[in-house]
C-alpha cells in the first residue's frame, strides 16, 4: 500500500547537540515516584541491556528494553532510587521488592537479586561519564572484593547481573547510566474528565517542540516550543470506537480530519469541527514513549502524521518510526486553567433556562464535548458543554 507523509512542521533543525553525560537518578516519593531504566554500556550482545525481572525468578538479568504498551511488562524493567545517606536503596516497580545481592553456588558467582526488605545499599560512583554501581556488602559465600555490579555474558551466565572485583569494574559491562522513564499511558477524555496533552515530536532535532494549531498561518500545524497555558498546543484524545481516536485541539475544538490537501511534496492535514464522516485516527505504540499517528483517508491511502523539515517529507520506514518525525510523545498537561477560564467567561456569558445568553457585542461559540458545534440560542439538553468567549474556553453543565 502506498504511504504518504503528512507535513507537520517547517521548523529549522537545531545547529548542534551537546554530548550526553550520565546523570544521577532523581529520588522520588512513594506518592510521586520517579522511575528509571538501569542500562549498561556493554559491548557486543551485552550492549544497552537493562536490569530486568523474569517471571518466577528473583534474579536480576540484563534484557533488551521492552518496547510494549503493556505496563505490566514494562514495569519489570523500572526502578526507583531511595537515598540513604550517600547510597541508595533501589526498588523494582513490578514487584515492589528491593535490589539485594546473593551468592549463586550453581554458577559460582555473587549476583543481584530481589528481596522484600534489603539492608544492602548501593553507591553510584561516576566513572568515565557513566556510573559504577557498588554494593555495600558481599553475600555469604562470595568473594569479599567482588562488590561491583557487572553485566554477565550470554553463555552459562545468561546475562545475569553479577558482581566482580575492581579489575573487571573498569570494563564497559560494569558501566551504567539511568534512563528516565516517560509515562506513555494515554488517557481518553470524557464528559466528566477532560485530559490534555502536548504532542511532542520524538525527533531529536526538534528538541521538545510540540504540535501547535495556528489558525492564522498558511499551514495550520507547526512545531513550537511548549508554552505554559497555550491551549493551541493542547490536545484531548477522544474515543472514536473501533480502536480509533479523535485528536481535538483545546483552543478551537477542532479535530484532525481524515483528509489532507496536496501541497507540493506534502499532504497538509486539515482541521475542522467534528462531523459524522470523521472516522478518527489510530495510535500505534512504537516504544520509547512514542506513538505513530495514522489514518486512512477517503482515497484509501493510510497517511502518518510527520514532523518534517526541508523541501521533501521524510521517508516512512515501518521499522524506524521511534525517534523519527513519525514518532509522537503524549505529555500530559498539568497546568489546567479551566476554572480560571470559566470565571472569565462568566463575566460575559451565562446559561439561563438551558440557553446561552451573552452580553451585547460578545461573540461566543458552544460545542458539545464530542466537538459538535451547537447553534447559538438553541435550548441545550442536559449535559456538558464547552463555551468559547472573550478569548477563553470553559466547561459548563446544563441540568
Amino acid at each position: 500500500m502506498k504511504l504518504v507523509s503528512f507535513l507537520a512542521t517547517a521548523a529549522g533543525i537545531l545547529s548542534g547537540v551537546m554530548p550526553l553525560c550520565a546523570q544521577l537518578p532523581q529520588p522520588g516519593t512513594d506518592e510521586v515516584p520517579k522511575w528509571y531504566y538501569i542500562q549498561v554500556v556493554g559491548e557486543d550482545a551485552r550492549r544497552d541491556r537493562v536490569f530486568s525481572i523474569r517471571n518466577g525468578s528473583t534474579t536480576v538479568y540484563g534484557e533488551p528494553i521492552i518496547n510494549s504498551a503493556d505496563m505490566e511488562e514494562v514495569s519489570t524493567q523500572l526502578w526507583r532510587f531511595v537515598p540513604d545517606g550517600e547510597k541508595y536503596a533501589i526498588v523494582n516497580r513490578s514487584t515492589g521488592m528491593m535490589l539485594d545481592v546473593a551468592f549463586d553456588s550453581d554458577l559460582d558467582i555473587s549476583k543481584a537479586v530481589l528481596t522484600q526488605n534489603s539492608e544492602t545499599r548501593f553507591e553510584l560512583k561516576p566513572y568515565e561519564n557513566q556510573f559504577q554501581i557498588i554494593s555495600s556488602r558481599t553475600p555469604a559465600g562470595g568473594a569479599t572484593n567482588e562488590i561491583y555490579l557487572h553485566q554477565g555474558n550470554g553463555g552459562t551466565r545468561d546475562y545475569t547481573v553479577m558482581m566482580v572485583s575492581s579489575y573487571w569494574s573498569q570494563d564497559l559491562n560494569s558501566q551504567f547510566h539511568f534512563l528516565a522513564f516517560e509515562d506513555f499511558d494515554v488517557e481518553y477524555s470524557t464528559d466528566d474528565n477532560q485530559v490534555y496533552y502536548n504532542l511532542v515530536s520524538g525527533k531529536s532535532e526538534f528538541g521538545d517542540k510540540c504540535l501547535t494549531y495556528d489558525v492564522n498561518a498558511d499551514y495550520p500545524l507547526i512545531l513550537r516550543a511548549p508554552a505554559d497555558n497555550d491551549k493551541s498546543q493542547q490536545w484531548s484524545v477522544i474515543d472514536a470506537g473501533n480502536g480509533k481516536v479523535y485528536l481535538k485541539n483545546r483552543a478551537t475544538g477542532h479535530v484532525i480530519k481524515n483528509e489532507s490537501v496536496r501541497s507540493g511534496s506534502f499532504n497538509r492535514p486539515q482541521l475542522d469541527e467534528l462531523s459524522g464522516s470523521d472516522e478518527g485516527c489510530t495510535l500505534t505504540y512504537v516504544g520509547g514513549a512514542q506513538y505513530m499517528v495514522s489514518a486512512f483517508e477517503e482515497d484509501g491511502i493510510e497517511r502518518m502524521l510527520n514532523a518534517s523539515a526541508g523541501d521533501k517529507p521524510d521517508t516512512f520506514r515501518a521499522d524506524e518510526v521511534r525517534n523519527s518525525g513519525f514518532g509522537w510523545k503524549f505529555r500530559k498537561v498539568t497546568n489546567d486553567l479551566t476554572a480560571i477560564d470559566e470565571v472569565k467567561i462568566m463575566q460575559s456569558v451565562r446559561v439561563e433556562d438551558g440557553r446561552v445568553i451573552a452580553d451585547e457585542g460578545v461573540d461566543y461559540r458552544v460545542f458539545s464535548v464530542d466537538g459538535r458545534r451547537v447553534p447559538a440560542g438553541e435550548r441545550l439538553q442536559t449535559g456538558v458543554y464547552i463555551i468559547e468567549a472573550a478569548g477563553s474556553a470553559g466547561k459548563f453543565i446544563v441540568q
